[in-house]
């Protein structure tokens, strides 16, 4: 008997474990019927921090771009003092920099319309929505200078110090920083910087960091 109930336990279905439907356009009724066009949250606190965190989205795109177009600005027209050189050296990394921001918010602003849309938007994950323009600026800031150096062989130099090439980069970049992140550890643990692993408990249920 107890055999049986053992056997049970391992042929449910762990709902953590299953994978979530794909956004639209497989899913383009968000799990709705025809016709339902009421919003989920009727809660009135989720719909004011809904708000405010699309109003935040909003103006992160809004100053990445002024960003952009006012760095452009000023160095066409020279309107600092700084020397050709500097300009030259500075401009693409500057530009990575928002361009990355740029990408990093737009990322967010899909997965924010995705989530509230299918149902699974929550507060816990504003931590999240807030900080993704910021790490996404560094993940295209880091990418560009490692690259410039030569440190890193994804893309050569004469691309990255491009002010084009170092914008478009940095938008890329920022968009997909976890993956930039992820391919930057798989470069430093081929040289050597691998994460030292823990050993798991065999009865521990936590998963290994």
């Amino acid at each position: 008997m107890a055999q049986d109930e053992d056997d049970g336990d391992e042929a449910a279905v762990d709902p953590l474990n299953q994978p979530v439907p794909s956004f639209a356009p497989n899913w383009p009724n968000d799990d709705r019927k025809e016709g339902d066009w009421a919003s989920r949250y009727t809660n009135l606190e989720a719909r004011r921090s809904i708000r405010w965190e699309a109003t935040y989205v909003w103006a992160c795109l809004v100053l990445s771009v002024i960003a952009i177009a006012g760095i452009s600005a000023i160095l066409e027209i020279r309107a600092l003092p700084l020397s050709e050189r500097t300009v030259t050296y500075f401009y693409p990394f500057a530009l990575a920099f928002f361009g990355g921001s740029l990408g990093g918010t737009l990322f967010t602003m899909k997965w924010l319309y995705h989530s509230v849309a299918k149902g699974l938007w929550n507060r816990d994950r504003r931590l999240w929505r807030v900080f993704t323009p910021i790490l996404s600026s560094g993940a295209a800031l880091t990418f560009v200078l490692l690259c410039s150096s030569g440190v890193l062989p994804f893309f050569g130099p004469d691309l990255v110090r491009n002010p084009a090439g170092a914008l478009g980069l940095g938008i890329v970049l920022g968009y997909f920083s976890d993956r930039a992140f992820s391919s930057l550890e798989n470069v430093l643990s081929g040289l050597g910087m691998r994460k030292p692993s823990r050993t798991r408990h065999p009865e521990s249920s936590a998963p290994p960091e």
